[in-house]
């Protein structure tokens, strides 16, 4: 069985390419400064065509997250709501393409015939930005949406992404997920304060 050490230790000699979740992330709220590996690098040295994610942070479970900028806009121009639907969709497909990178070109070069060790998860997160205030705490932020103080609260999150993102949660009859064990979404200004869910 392959262990997530086996999977660092495999990036580690072909592909080092490491940075902080800070500076891969080129959003200014985002301060976390946990090492991770540069996912579109990867991609770029093993096939340049393809979609990524930016990221690819290994602990216990094998992380795939994605930082996208533009879902900020208060515009609710016609043109606005088509660009934040394509950006949505733009997550779906790198969300596809980068699992199909992880299993071909590094887990199956691990592996040689074996699989990943029973109880580690492949996670995909998607971390859009919002023109919200940055707050510890998001009940503060629901209170404030509720009295119509914060502008689409949640509902950019749960419409537009979480919507394009249904499939990766699909499982088989058998209970046997489909493509993601987990797959979840975050607002830039609360990820700093839930990277510890990352396992």
């Amino acid at each position: 069985m392959i262990s997530c050490s086996d999977i660092v230790a495999y990036l580690d000699a072909n592909y080092n390419i490491k940075g902080k979740i800070a500076d891969l992330s080129s959003n200014p709220k985002i301060i976390d400064q946990t090492e991770v590996y540069d996912y579109d690098e990867i991609k770029k040295r093993i096939y340049g065509d393809s979609r990524s994610v930016d990221v690819l942070l290994v602990k216990k479970n094998l992380n795939l997250i994605e930082f996208k900028t533009g879902f900020d806009s208060t515009l609710d121009s016609v043109n606005e709501k088509v660009k934040k639907e394509n950006m949505a969709l733009s997550i779906r497909v790198k969300a596809y393409e980068s699992l199909h990178l992880l299993q071909t070109a590094i887990i199956d070069e691990v592996a040689d015939g074996d699989k990943l060790a029973e109880g580690i998860k492949i996670v995909f997160c998607a971390v859009i930005d919002t023109n919200e205030p940055v707050v510890a705490d998001d009940a503060y932020v629901d209170i404030l949406s509720d009295e119509g103080g914060v502008r689409e609260h949640k509902s950019l999150k749960v419409k537009l992404v979480e919507n394009v993102m249904k499939i990766y949660r699909k499982e088989t009859n058998r209970h046997k997920k489909l493509f993601y064990d987990e797959a979840f979404v975050l607002y830039d200004y609360e990820f700093d304060s839930k990277i510890g869910q990352f396992k």
